[in-house]
């Protein structure tokens, strides 16, 4: 292999993903490591790609370099954000990944993974970090078939709502296995324009909408759209997933003048599973799928088993309801204990309004939001002396932190607070 081959790119006809996909997963990529340096304090935060894309050209944008004249990388910071990208497309299997610590610009990086993809071809594979809301995040691998058969279904599952002039209007980070389905490989396959506006804020979508339009969003995000008082065009549907909808999100189909809004059940573990398009109604298994007592598996030749993370409880063949999630029991210091278990007895305490748990570094830790207007040290002591009566040592959270809300991360599921 040589270093000239950068210079070419796949035919659209038969590239996994488009140009445009594989720049905007780059960037979001990217994006995730530079939002760590700031926090850090080592990067600045005029060097931000929100910032240094906003309003460029793809030519420019393809200029930009990975380095610290341009987007703040030095070696050591730039090697990590190498091995982000390699974990992400796994570039290793093509050897491809060589090259990016000699390649600096955007342009470059993008025409490396698409000679990755049509190297690989039907064996590439592309890994998600899970959001880690139940414990450390992980990373899952899967298969690009796999995932092009999900991204089939979707849809067909749309076709009604097809036009030429269709696009993607995302709110999702690439990056994420709900982002990337549909925001890059769907549209990769129905030829759809993408709109990439997870960086920017929610209420942009109402003015970038248009009739026939497709907005991918999460619940958290419909919420807030909803209480925005605003509305978008005629004929544009909405997709919602990556967290449990509320009647809150599902009232944007009337106050947001949705079309229609479609709920995709699912986890970055299993992709997608089921949808629905009223609340309330059963989720239907999505139709590349088949169950038998109770085994989800892909109808595809290698019949994979899916890592359910929820109870489901089947109401037919192909219709389910939510029933929970599968008890995670963990051990610390060798003792078995059940997080979802320390969280209920956490919220019978005196003045606690709500209350997370999570297993991090080998041990439980809370965080507990008081009633409104209880003072913060005296619901502290309380929850001590609750923990203290009523869990055994090893199921002990060894700190509680206390705040008037939950930290979010990018799907507004409740994020990392230490």
């Amino acid at each position: 292999m040589t270093a000239s081959f950068i210079q070419k790119t796949e035919p659209a006809s038969t590239a996994v993903l488009t140009r445009d996909s594989v720049r905007r997963l780059l960037l979001s990529l990217i994006a995730v490591e530079q939002s760590m340096l700031i926090k850090k304090g080592t990067l600045s935060k005029n060097c931000a790609v929100p910032l240094l894309t906003l309003n460029r050209t793809e030519a420019e944008i393809d200029a930009l370099t990975v380095d610290e004249t341009s987007l703040g990388f030095d070696s050591l910071s730039r090697l990590d954000l190498v091995l982000r990208v390699n974990q992400f497309f796994s570039l290793h299997s093509s050897g491809v990944d060589d090259y990016f610590l000699v390649k600096r610009k955007i342009g470059d990086w993008v025409e490396l993974v698409l000679h990755h993809l049509a190297l690989c071809g039907d064996d590439a594979t592309f890994s998600f970090q899970t959001s880690g809301s139940t414990g450390n995040p992980s990373v899952i691998t899967h298969e690009v078939t796999t995932l092009s058969a999900e991204a089939r279904m979707f849809l067909e599952l749309m076709l009604s709502h097809k036009e030429d002039s269709t696009r993607i209007l995302s709110l999702v980070p690439p990056h994420h296995i709900y982002g990337f389905l549909f925001s890059c490989l769907l549209p990769s396959l129905a030829d759809f324009e993408t709109v990439d506006l997870h960086q920017k804020s929610p209420t942009s979508v109402i003015r970038q909408a248009r009739s026939g339009d497709i907005i991918i969003a999460t619940p958290f995000i419909w919420e807030r759209l909803v209480k925005s008082g605003q509305q978008v065009p005629p004929d544009v549907l909405g997709v919602t997933s990556a967290g449990p909808s509320n009647a809150l999100t599902w009232s944007a189909v009337g106050r947001l003048h949705l079309a229609d809004l479609m709920e995709i059940y699912g986890a970055t573990e299993t992709g997608g599973i089921g949808f629905r398009k009223v609340q309330n109604d059963d989720f239907t298994l999505l139709p590349h799928l088949t169950q038998d007592h109770g085994i989800v598996r892909h109808r595809s030749a290698n019949k994979t088993t899916l890592d359910l993370q929820d109870h489901l409880v089947w109401t037919g063949q192909n219709h389910f309801r939510l029933a929970g999630r599968i008890d995670q029991v963990i051990q610390v210091a060798g003792v078995n204990v059940s997080p979802q278990h320390v969280e209920q007895v956490i919220s019978q305490a005196a003045n606690v309004r709500a209350v997370h748990v999570r297993f991090e570094n080998e041990r439980l830790k809370a965080f507990v939001i008081p009633k409104n207007g209880q003072d913060r040290a005296t619901v502290a002591r309380e929850v001590q002396n609750h923990v203290s009566a009523n869990l055994a040592p090893a199921a002990r959270p060894d700190s509680i932190t206390y705040s008037d809300q939950f930290p979010r991360c990018d799907f507004g599921k409740i994020g990392s607070w230490i």
